[in-house]
């Protein structure tokens, strides 16, 4: 019996002992899964952060972005305001003198060329301005210069238009050609012309583009 009491002795310490070991390795084991959780946390809170600086980062790039537009925006507008200042003030320089020259007697009046010439040298882009410059259209409009039936050696504006038409003329009449050999071989431009009604010469390809952006002038 004693020899019995013994041996349950032995094996209830051995029990106990592996009841440890086991408890001793579940602890383990969960300090491993804690680890490695905390380690999964540290690495998507890195890749939060990551993800939170590439996402500044593109909104600053955009925000970079649209300033540099608006920058160019203002950029155009300005040089298309000053083109139709410049434009306007020599406009007001060869009506000046013009009347200079009217009011001296017994002179012949001279012809100038300073709008002329500035016509030809910046009239394309005036007319790119007034097609996408909706703001400065009408004083844009009001710089436009055309030969026509009537003034087929000198550059008339649309107001000098309006001031030759007849009176109940509603409409400003224009043809577009390649040039303005082939516009005079136009049939309806005979017709116009018999009905003392001035016709404007158009042959810039850009000019039909112009008069869709025209739809009504009071000059």
């Amino acid at each position: 019996r004693r020899q019995s009491s013994d041996v349950r002795m032995k094996t209830s310490w051995l029990l106990v002992a592996l009841a440890a070991l086991l408890a001793l390795a579940a602890f383990a084991a969960a300090d491993a899964v804690v680890a490695d959780d905390l380690d999964a946390a540290e690495n998507v809170d890195d890749i939060l952060k990551e993800d939170e600086a590439a996402h500044d980062e593109a909104a600053e790039a955009e925000l970079d972005e649209e300033e540099a537009e608006e920058e160019e925006e203002e950029q155009d507008d300005t040089e298309e305001a000053e083109e139709a200042e410049e434009a306007e003030e020599a406009e007001e320089a060869e009506e000046a003198e013009e009347e200079e020259e009217e009011s001296k007697p017994g002179q012949k009046k001279q012809t100038t060329v300073l709008f002329p010439k500035f016509w030809e040298e910046f009239g394309k882009n005036l007319r790119l301005g007034m097609i996408e410059d909706g703001t400065n259209r009408a004083r844009l409009t009001k710089l436009l210069r055309y030969k026509s039936s009537k003034s087929e050696e000198k550059l008339t504006s649309l107001d000098d238009y309006i001031k030759r038409a007849p009176e109940g003329q509603k409409s400003i009449y224009f043809l577009a050609g390649e040039s303005m050999d082939k516009i005079k071989q136009a049939p309806v431009l005979e017709d116009a012309i018999a009905r003392d009604v001035e016709v404007l010469y158009m042959v810039d390809s850009i000019d039909e583009y112009v008069v869709g952006h025209v739809t009504d002038y009071a000059g």
